[in-house]
């Protein structure tokens, strides 16, 4: 019998799948060990609707090397604005233009 025989390859996308379970079980899951384990800053953000013309996006996750970036204890549930005023603007038209291209760029 040949390795190949013995291992079968399934890929999926379970983007909907691990974000539910990473909600529901208060950040124990396998999903939450390795996001906050990313050696590179990192976050999951969601738009905010405003009816005023500022953009604005609310922080879903954060990694630990992001908060200590940042400087700060948490993010989950505030806004960029209100951490982060004088960067908003800028960063967030870089997350529009990350989620209209699905291309990553660098914050500076």
């Amino acid at each position: 019998v040949r390795p190949s025989q013995l291992t079968d390859t399934y890929a999926a996308d379970l983007t909907e799948e691990l974000m539910a379970e990473f909600a529901q079980d208060g950040g124990k899951s396998l999903f939450h060990a390795a996001f906050e384990a990313l050696p590179d800053a990192a976050c999951i953000l969601a738009p905010v609707d405003h009816e005023t013309s500022e953009r604005d996006w609310r922080y879903l996750a954060s990694n630990a090397a992001l908060r200590d970036l940042l400087g700060v204890e948490t993010l989950t549930g505030d806004s960029v604005r209100q951490h982060f005023p004088k960067q908003a603007d800028h960063w967030s038209a870089v997350f529009s233009r990350v989620l209209e291209t699905a291309r990553p760029e660098t914050l500076i």
